[in-house]
């Protein structure tokens, strides 16, 4: 789950809307990549995860549609003091929504600050996304 850690990292870090799309992306592709690997459709959580899995493909597509949106991905400075593998698999559920939560509040956020029409859309939509995925992570959770 360091990816998780430092997608956090990088969410919390951004300043500008630019920065901020550029940031949540990242982060949804991290929450899709994440919930891909842990879908089991034996397992009781299968359609909440691959719920939620849609709902962050969802989120990055609406964030690609934002007029903000750098053409190419941002460097990403390192997070202070993330160690590789610092997170490990405990609380992965956690982080996960712990993402999902963080992703939500600081899109709308930049949707209320947003100067462009389509950025404003864009923000809220990929936050509605957002708050999706955390409710089916808080709620499917054993």
């Amino acid at each position: 789950m360091t990816n998780i850690a430092a997608a956090s990292g990088h969410l919390r870090r951004a300043t500008g809307t630019a920065a901020l799309l550029d940031a949540a992306y990242g982060a949804f592709e991290e929450l899709l990549s994440a919930l891909w690997e842990r879908i089991d459709p034996g397992e009781a959580a299968f359609v909440p995860l691959l719920m939620a899995a849609t709902f962050a493909a969802n989120g990055r597509d609406a964030v690609l549609f934002a007029a903000s949106l750098p053409p190419r991905r941002l460097p990403t400075p390192p997070a202070p003091g993330l160690a590789p593998g610092e997170n490990g698999g405990e609380g992965a559920d956690d982080d996960l929504a712990g993402l999902s939560l963080l992703l939500a509040a600081r899109l709308a956020e930049a949707a209320d600050g947003a100067l462009d029409r389509g950025d404003r859309a864009a923000c809220h939509d990929a936050a509605g996304y957002a708050r999706q995925i955390h409710d089916l992570l808080t709620t499917s959770s054993p």
